[in-house]
Formats: structure tokens, C-alpha cells, sequence
């Protein structure tokens, strides 16, 4: 076995230097000298490999058949480490997904239009992905509510529950109307959502047409975006505003400053306050300064912007609060409390607050909404309320309203509104005295609204009023929201869920559900995940794989598959004779399925060899700590002698729905040398590895005794390279010279510190004619710089 100190000697046609260590990197077949300080090993390529850059052909991919190719030999090298167990470490870099997967969609003939798609394949496990349309419908239809491919991976037990829809309608997103009709604005938003809902907005007073947004796919968010005047859409901090649960990440509310549009905050839903001043670039989190306790149940439930510059923020379990210095603080206004119990009137609870409306021309005067209790008022900025709402849940019969959305007459009317959750919407005229159900059904298809969710006063004409309820028509008013109709122009989707007026005098108008999808558009398949039908380990997977549908009619209940593959594993191979391609396999690891019986990596000091545990003695050995690299470490080696090492790839073909006790197919592998007959009808040069092990050079003054070995040398013995021919002198120091001598004093070798590696100096016995030398005794010097000449006997019996 090898001792502690040996090395490896690399080959390259360089000399490299480093600080104060020198390396000869010697090519093969030379006879180059060369001392190191610490390590030493000769390593010579006997095959370098140079893949082409190509894919699996469609056609193999779809038959279940993958390429398989072998890491690069120009990238493959092993050297000694003694930094745990002694053994040799190969490393190479791991292998391209272009090169090593494939991607096909299967079944497709049957449409009018093309399923495509682009990338390479990122995940480890062979995946059927299995695609059914729910109902028919046009591609990129702008009427239809959802044209949906829904999508589950095969064998969910293995590769863990992953599910996912297309949404390819277009009917969805943003709107705007600039008087001639409603037009979709989605310019830069992503299509590939399988539900696009823009449910939290903000609209600039300062600069009609910018706007904020929180992107979500119903429970999943999906970023903050910014909408410039020209219409463009771009993310926005997405370190901050990151993609997750919208219970854990999303945005709840949004607010401009009136006067400045890089002055702005954003609510969220556990992280508290967000305020920018410039544009977004950076973000001040304002949260343990209102409250160092938990923020897992304190959303961020309004935030509104007064025109005298205050915020005011509601947040859940705290109360109200104010800031005057552009949301770098907040104090809490404390006489906004709601009765404990309805309908006892002692104000003693915190409100649980979902609008806030200011005054634009009275930055005093306030209204807010309690999902339970009501309407609210204040003249005084807060310092006192008025319950404005008895009369209101007495008339609807119920004990608590949920969702309210408040609005006044700009004209100075005192009419307020009150849109609720299932009771529709409230009209009071005379301060909250009394309150008048005045938008409850809608005629034309007898529905009835769930919540209205939106009042806007048009800032042009008088009276004039347009209201939104959940799931139904955009609705118009013309004296003051006493009758109602539906208004005209709807875009004719019916999940609206925000409407608002810009202060250039344009309407806009957001979505939830709908789709904007663009026939010809990829869609990346992570970005279709459902996370609420997914294992949580998978609902950011990377598959590296989009999809694109072509125009064309998806016909109720079709179906059609994508295939996705990869390579199952590595497999580590070695030759210990002077056959190179006489290999053995020594280490295999299926990147399906890993052996578990051990713990820890083979190269570490604790490592622990289980009996029977073979298998994953060799999955030990790999190491896969470098996201690049891949390492593979051999403790089986001994010093002084040639080892030959290739690394391939194996499959099995697709397994993608197979469990691992039930794989019975052949195992196939990339080729370890030009012309391997184990790669059956693959080709390629592979990335045979010759490396000679030897231990470092001795103490230049002291060390363990010089020997040679095999000693005595016979015939068909000792060094597989050289068998019964090479010998090899051992523990010299730096600089040594062995002479070679008969019984009759006849030199026989002059073997000069050129020829030696490390510890060893070694001689293949022959004669300056070629000859193998005759049996007999033959008497070795050795001369050293730094020590007395050491000699030595050896035996040659042929």
C-alpha cells in the first residue's frame, strides 16, 4: 500500500510553477526529469476524448434510446491525496446537459398544431410527463375563460408528485381603456402562467400609465413588476420580491407617493413594510421597528398614501398605523379599536382593517373598512372615530361583513359605499344613518355577485360611476349610485378583480384566472408547476425544457406525452495490468438510486467499510460537492506501480416508469477507448488515464533504508508494465544516481535523477543492445548529494 507523502506526477507538455513548487508536467512517452516537493505521479492521456456537441436524435429519444457519451479526457486527471485516506482522486467535469439528455413530445400527429420544444433537459430522473386537455378550445383564444393542458409525470412514486397546466388562453392580464375600447397592455408580462392574476395594484397620480403590480399564479407569487408610460413591464427587485407561496411571500398591498413615483411602498404578507426612494432599485424593510415579535400572522392588510405626504398602514393583530417621514417609522394610532363582540359596542379590539381611503382634498379626514365590523370615520387624521356602520350590518341581517371596499363622492356628495363579500353593494347618504342595498343581482343571466370589489368615480362627468363584482360584468352608474346597469365595452372576461381610473383619465382593469398566452410563445415547463398539487421538494424544479404550442384547436380530452431523459449514472473503471484495456469496473454510481447503506465519503478518515456492502463502498466514493466537478477516490493502489483509469456514463434506456427493483434491461455504456466493444455501436475516443503512482522523494539527509523490489526479479514476476523485467529502487532522496554494476565490476546502468519519480528510480534490466540480462548477482550503488553512497545486492533468476 501506499505510505503517507506519496504524489502523483500529471502529463502535459508545460512546466508550471507555483509559488515556490515545481512541476515538470511530463507528456507520455517522455523521460522527462522531475521533482516535487510535495507530490509525484506521471499521468498520460492514452485517449482524449472530444464529443460533439448533439443531441439524442428525436427520433431515438422517442423509441426510449439515449447517447451516451464520456466525459472529456482533456478534462480528466487524477492526482494522490493524503488529506484523509491514502488513494488516488479523479476528477472530471460533469457532463453537458446538451450532450448527455434528450427531449421529445410524442403522440402530437393527431393536432393542427405543433407542439415544440426548445432546451436541454436539467433533472436526474428519466420523466414521462403525461399531457390531457381538459376541454377544447382555440389556442390564444381572447374569449374562451381557460384552453388548459394539464400535465402529471408518470411514476410519481419514484419521481416524486409534479403536476402542471398550459393555460393557453389570452384573455387575461391587464387592461386599458383610453376611450375607444378596452386593449389588453401585457407587453413584458410572462405568458406562460397557468394563471395569470394581477390581484394587488397601484396606480401613479403623479404620471398616468405607471403602474404597479404583484404578479401571482393563484397561491404562488410571482414577483413585483413595474409598468412604464410606454407600456413596457419589467421585474423588480426580484431578490427581494422572490417567487414562493404567496402565504410566505407575497405582496398584499401597494401605494404610491401623489407627488413623487420613486417614493413608493410595498405590503407584504409576513415581512412587513417595504419602501423605496428610488424606483425600486433598493428596498428599507420597516418591520421589527413597529413590532419585534413574530410577523407569521401580520399581514400587511391596506396602505394608502395621503395627499399631505402621511401613510397609513393597517396590519393584522396590530392595528393602524401612521408614518410622517416617508414610512421610515410608524407609530400606532390607538383609538382605532372595533367592539370585542357584535353586537356589544365596547371598542376594546384590534381591527382587522382591509381599505383605507383619504380625502384627496382633506388629508384628515379618513375612512377605513373592518371585515367585520364595518365602516369607519375620522376628521382628525385619526385621532378620533366614528362608527359609521350600525344600521348597515343590521340591515343585511348579519353579524359581520367580510372584504369591504369604501368610496366617497369626489364632488363632496357624503355619499359612501360599501362593497361587501356576499351582500353586495351599500349606499348611504346621510353619513352612515342609513344604508341602502343598491347593486345585489344582475339581470341578463340572473347572477349574483359575490363581492363587489371596486368603486370608481370617474374623475370626468358628473355622477358618473363604474363598480366591479367578483365574477361578473363591470357595472355603470349615472346618478350617483342609486340604479345600476352594465356598462358597455366590457372586455368581456369575467374575473375581474381591480378597476381603477388613471390620472390622465384612462380606465384600467386587472384579472385573475385568464390567461395571455401567445401562440409561438415557449413556455418554460418549471414556470407551469402547480405548487398546491406538487411535492414541495419539486415546486421550483428546474427541468431546463420549454414548451411552445402553434396556433391550432385542441379538441376536448387529447392527450400526448414528453419524453424526457438523461444518463443513469457513472461508472469508474481500472486496469491494473500492462493490457490497458483489460478494465474492471470499480465504481458505479446511479444517480436514480443511490445505496444507502453507508454514511460519509470513502476518501475521509471515518469512513466505515460495511461487510456485503460492495455496491455502496463504490457510491461512496463519489463526491459531488463541486456543483462542476465530479470526483471518484480509489484507495486500492500501491506504490510504484501503472494504473489505467476511464470514467464512463451508463443507462438503462428510459426508466422512467420503472422502479429500481424492477429494471431488468441491459446496462449500456460510453466508450472507455477507441474502438471499446463494450460501447456496442458507440463511438468515440473515450478518456483512457495512465498514471504512475510513487511515493515523494525521501529526506534529502535521512530516511527509511534503500531497497529494490522485486528482489530477487523472476521471470513472469513483479510489475505488471514491466513483468519480470522492471525493478524499481526505493526511499531515495532528491538528486540520486544508481549505478549498476556485474560481480566483475562492470557498469551495467547509469541511472541519473532524470529517471526518477518521486521515491523510485526505476530500470527496466536490460543491456545497452536491448537484452534482458543474464541470471545472476549484480552489485547497485547509489550516489546522493546530501549522503554517504549506499550499496545494495539484487538477484535477477530468468
Amino acid at each position: 500500500m501506499l505510505a503517507r507523502g506519496a504524489g502523483i506526477r500529471e502529463a502535459s507538455p508545460a512546466r508550471q510553477r507555483k509559488g515556490g513548487l515545481v512541476v515538470n508536467i511530463l507528456g507520455c512517452g517522455e523521460a522527462r526529469r522531475a521533482i516535487l516537493l510535495t507530490l509525484a505521479v506521471v499521468v498520460c492521456l492514452a485517449g482524449t476524448a472530444f464529443p460533439a456537441m448533439a443531441q439524442t436524435p428525436a427520433s431515438a429519444c422517442a423509441q426510449d434510446s439515449l447517447v451516451l457519451v464520456s466525459p472529456d479526457g482533456e478534462g480528466f486527471s487524477g492526482r494522490l491525496t493524503t488529506d484523509g485516506r491514502m488513494g488516488v482522486t479523479l476528477k472530471w467535469a460533469k457532463l453537458d446537459n446538451a450532450l448527455t439528455s434528450c427531449a421529445v413530445p410524442v403522440d402530437t400527429g393527431q393536432f393542427d398544431f405543433q407542439v415544440q420544444l426548445s432546451g436541454d433537459y436539467r433533472a436526474e430522473f428519466d420523466r414521462n410527463l403525461i399531457m390531457t386537455s381538459q376541454f377544447g378550445g382555440v389556442i390564444g383564444s381572447t374569449v374562451q375563460d381557460r384552453v388548459v393542458f394539464s400535465w402529471t409525470n408518470a411514476n410519481q412514486q419514484l419521481t416524486g408528485a409534479i403536476n402542471g397546466e398550459f393555460n393557453l388562453s389570452n384573455n387575461g392580464g391587464f387592461f386599458l381603456d383610453s376611450g375607444d375600447g378596452w386593449g389588453q397592455a401585457n407587453n413584458g408580462l410572462p405568458r406562460y402562467l397557468p394563471y395569470t392574476d394581477l390581484n394587488v395594484v397601484a396606480a401613479s397620480e403623479a404620471t398616468p400609465g405607471l403602474f404597479l403590480v404583484q404578479l401571482s399564479s393563484r397561491e404562488f407569487a410571482r414577483g413585483l413588476w413595474r409598468r412604464a408610460p410606454d407600456g413596457a413591464w419589467q421585474r423588480i427587485a426580484p431578490e427581494v420580491f422572490v417567487d414562493g407561496l404567496v402565504e410566505n411571500v407575497g405582496i398584499r398591498t401597494l401605494a404610491f407617493a401623489p407627488d413623487d413615483d420613486d417614493l413608493f411602498a410595498v405590503g407584504t404578507v409576513r415581512q412587513g413594510i417595504f419602501v423605496t426612494s428610488d424606483g425600486g432599485q433598493t428596498f428599507t424593510q420597516v418591520r421589527d421597528q413597529i413590532d419585534a415579535g413574530s410577523w407569521s400572522n401580520r399581514p400587511v392588510t391596506a396602505l394608502t398614501w395621503s395627499p399631505d405626504g402621511r401613510i397609513y398602514c393597517a396590519i393584522r393583530n396590530l392595528g393602524l398605523f401612521v408614518s410622517a417621514d416617508d414610512g421610515q417609522s410608524f407609530s400606532l394610532l390607538p383609538n382605532m379599536v372595533v367592539p370585542n363582540v357584535w353586537p356589544d359596542p365596547t371598542a376594546d379590539a384590534i381591527p382587522n382593517l382591509n381599505r383605507i381611503w383619504v380625502d384627496a382634498d382633506d388629508g384628515a379626514h379618513l375612512l377605513v373598512a373592518d371585515n367585520r365590523f364595518g365602516v369607519y370615520e375620522s376628521t382628525n387624521a385619526g385621532a378620533a372615530w366614528t362608527w359609521l356602520s350600525q344600521s348597515l350590518l343590521t340591515s343585511a341581517g348579519v353579524n359581520a361583513i367580510a372584504t369591504l371596499t369604501v368610496a366617497q363622492d369626489p364632488a363632496g356628495s357624503g355619499v359612501i359605499f360599501a362593497g361587501t363579500d356576499f351582500y353586495g353593494l351599500w349606499r348611504t347618504a346621510d353619513g352612515g344613518a342609513t344604508w341602502t342595498q343598491v347593486l345585489s343581482t344582475v339581470t341578463g343571466d340572473g347572477f349574483t355577485p359575490a363581492a363587489v370589489n371596486n368603486i370608481v368615480f370617474r374623475r370626468t362627468g358628473s355622477g358618473r360611476m363604474l363598480a366591479t363584482a367578483a365574477g361578473d360584468a363591470i357595472h355603470a352608474s349615472d346618478d350617483l349610485g342609486l340604479t345600476w346597469s352594465v356598462a358597455s365595452g366590457n372586455p368581456g372576461i369575467r374575473n375581474y378583480v381591480r378597476l381603477g381610473e388613471t390620472a390622465g383619465g384612462d380606465l384600467w382593469l386587472t384579472t385573475q384566472g385568464g390567461g395571455i398566452y401567445i401562440p409561438g410563445t415557449p413556455i418554460p415547463l418549471r414556470n407551469s408547476i402547480l405548487p398546491n398539487l406538487t411535492d414541495a421538494a419539486y415546486r421550483a424544479l428546474d427541468f431546463g425544457v420549454s414548451v411552445t404550442f402553434t396556433s391550432g384547436t385542441i379538441e376536448p380530452s387529447s392527450q400526448f406525452q414528453i419524453k424526457l431523459q438523461d444518463f443513469q449514472g457513472y461508472a469508474v473503471w481500472r486496469s491494473d495490468r500492462a493490457d490497458s484495456t483489460a478494465m474492471q469496473l470499480i465504481g458505479l454510481y446511479d444517480r436514480n438510486n443511490p445505496e444507502t447503506c453507508l454514511t460519509g465519503y470513502c476518501g475521509s478518515q471515518d469512513y466505515n467499510i460495511v461487510p456485503g456492502c460492495y455496491a455502496e463502498k463504490r457510491s461512496a466514493c463519489f463526491d459531488f460537492t463541486d456543483p462542476d466537478t465530479v470526483r471518484y477516490f480509489d484507495a486500492d493502489v500501491y506504490d510504484g506501480f501503472v494504473y489505467y483509469y476511464a470514467v464512463t456514463t451508463f443507462d438503462y434506456g428510459n426508466t422512467a416508469i420503472q422502479t429500481p427493483a424492477s429494471i431488468r434491461n441491459d446496462m449500456l455504456f460510453s466508450p472507455r477507448y477507441v474502438g471499446d466493444p463494450l460501447a456496442l455501436r458507440l463511438t468515440g475516443d473515450g478518456n483512457l488515464l495512465r498514471i504512475e503512482v510513487n511515493i515523494d522523494a525521501a529526506a534529502p539527509t535521512w530516511g527509511p533504508e534503500i531497497m529494490v523490489v522485486p528482489n530477487p526479479l523472476r521471470s513472469g514476476a513483479g510489475f505488471p508494465e514491466g513483468l519480470g523485467e522492471l525493478v524499481q529502487f526505493r526511499n531515495l532522496p532528491p538528486e540520486s544516481r544508481v549505478l549498476v554494476y556485474t560481480l566483475d565490476g562492470d557498469l551495467v546502468a547509469d541511472l541519473g535523477p532524470d529517471l526518477q519519480e518521486g521515491h523510485n528510480m526505476p530500470w527496466t534490466t536490460r543491456n545497452d543492445n536491448d537484452d534482458l540480462l543474464a541470471s545472476g548477482v549484480y552489485i547497485w550503488k547509489v550516489e546522493m548529494p546530501e549522503r554517504e553512497d549506499f550499496y545494495g545486492k539484487l538477484v535477477i533468476i530468468r
